[in-house]
């Protein structure tokens, strides 16, 4: 499901970037990579660790779920509240770099519910079995 929502959610936020608010490709693309680099790098050395160390893999996912429900909210319709006086092209080119930077910090920290989710299937399955499972 998460593979499913970020193909989907990223390819259309890459369109709407190029079309809607007409940035550049670079642009389009940061808002892309930038989060999902966050992502992966959050997993790996943030939460990862303090899930093996703490063992709180239903706080991670409670956490990390919240924290991404009331950050996409502030994402999109505040946003837009702090434009008042701002020309078309400069209300564009801060939410572009809104967009940006918001996405990359709601993925440092919603990826510590991926770890929740993942940490319980790795933690009540044999390396034997886990593999025949990933694999299929």
């Amino acid at each position: 499901m998460a593979m499913t929502r970020r193909g989907l959610f990223y390819g259309f936020l890459t369109l709407y970037m190029l079309e809607v608010l007409k940035r550049s490709f670079t642009e389009a693309i940061s808002a892309t990579t930038l989060p999902m680099l966050a992502n992966s790098l959050t997993q790996t050395f943030v939460w990862g660790p303090l899930s093996d160390k703490f063992k709180v893999r239903r706080l991670l996912i409670v956490i990390g779920e919240t924290i991404a429900g009331i950050a996409y909210i502030f994402l999109s319709p505040t946003v837009w509240s702090l434009y008042t006086g701002l020309t078309p092209t400069q209300a564009k080119t801060l939410y572009a770099i809104t967009i940006i930077v918001g996405l990359t910090l709601l993925e440092s920290f919603w990826s510590m519910s991926n770890v929740g989710w993942s940490a319980p299937i790795a933690d009540m399955t044999k390396s034997t079995e886990r593999g025949t499972i990933m694999g299929n």
